[in-house]
């Protein structure tokens, strides 16, 4: 079984691995700001992500869906679910070190995806404030 750091290592060479693919058009993006993949059929990897501070939908728009993209084109899509991470990503919460909540969100949704998915690698990523997050997601 590969480890959280070398699965997090190996997804992350493989998307650099593309840097001359198109980003997906502005509109394409705007259309995927919310990923919800822990309500489909269970995967070989689970993805939660957290967006941005102040970015919509529960993935964002700026650094996630493009990243998405390139994962799918690299894995395929029949192996990488996407579960976004609902919370407020304001300043005021980045600025005191991270959102209760999105921490209490985000470990649920870690727990879901293992109970749900035994078998899945669960990734966590993020735009920015998902270092507070996942801080603070040990906490609670």
């Amino acid at each position: 079984m590969l480890s959280l750091l070398t699965l997090s290592t190996l997804l992350l060479s493989i998307t650099s691995a593309f840097p001359t693919e198109p980003f997906p058009s502005a509109l394409q993006i705007r259309q995927s700001s919310t990923e919800n993949g822990l309500s489909a059929a269970c995967k070989a990897v689970t993805l939660i992500y957290a967006r941005g501070t102040n970015e919509d939908g529960n993935v964002g728009t700026v650094a996630g869906p493009p990243w998405f993209t390139r994962l799918r084109a690299a894995l395929g899509t029949s192996l990488i679910n996407v579960q976004g991470v609902t919370y407020s990503a304001t300043v005021a919460g980045y600025l005191a070190g991270g959102d209760a909540a999105g921490s209490t969100e985000m470990l649920r949704l870690i727990n879901l995806a293992s109970t749900q998915c035994p078998s899945t690698k669960i990734v966590l990523g993020g735009y920015r404030y998902v270092s507070c997050l996942e801080n603070l997601s040990e906490i609670y």
